[in-house]
Order: structure tokens, then sequence, then C-alpha cells
């Protein structure tokens, strides 16, 4: 008889990193912006740089440093951490769904003509 011990699932790595963040709802045309706490292979933390809760469902660009690009993705919000102040703006968690490496200037390209619709 083999006997076999079962492994915790694995984590993936999660790093601080304080970077420039786009997001928007799945059905909203205007983008909002934050700031990344942690960042890892299958989600964000946020800093929202103002107040409102995201929809569930969004769309994200977080800048990379060192380089001209930046990670683009779908996913979920699957957690929101309420602050004391209720006029704070939101930190909030999301989950990636799929993402990719665009060029920092197509991405910052297509949100100021999103926002000039």
């Amino acid at each position: 008889m083999v006997v076999r011990q079962r492994r915790p699932p694995t984590r993936s790595s999660d790093y601080t990193l304080c970077l420039p963040v786009w997001y928007r709802g799945t059905n909203e045309a205007e983008w909002h912006t934050g700031l990344s706490r942690r960042v890892s292979s299958t989600g964000a933390l946020i800093d929202a740089d103002e107040p409102g809760v995201p929809s569930e469902r969004l769309i994200v660009a977080i800048e990379l440093p060192s380089v001209s690009g930046c990670l683009v993705g779908c996913g979920r919000v699957i957690r929101l951490i309420e602050s004391a102040d209720a006029t704070a703006p939101p930190t909030f968690a999301i989950r990636i769904d799929q993402y990719r490496l665009d060029r920092r200037e197509d991405v910052l390209r297509r949100v100021v003509e999103d926002s000039l619709r």
C-alpha cells in the first residue's frame, strides 16, 4: 500500500509593488486610476485614487517599471477593503483571469481616446 501525503495548495508569489494602475468596469467607458500595493501572477491589490466601489468585472492595466509595457488583464473584484472613513477611496483585490503584455504607449492612447468619447 502506497500512502501519499497531501501537499498544501501552492500559492503564487506576490510582490510589494507601488505601480500606476488604470482600471474600468467591463461595462464602463471611463478609466479610473490607482496604485498597486501588491502584484502576483493571479491578481493585484489596488488603492483607488477616487471614492466609489469598482464594478465586479474589471479591465486593468498596470504599468511595469524598467520596461515600456503594461500588464493588461481582465478579472473580477474578489475583496473590498473598507476604510473607517466612508469618503476614502477604496482598496480592492482583483483576481486576473487572463492577462497580456502591451506597449505602454498603446495602453495610454486607448485610455486617452476612451476618456474623450
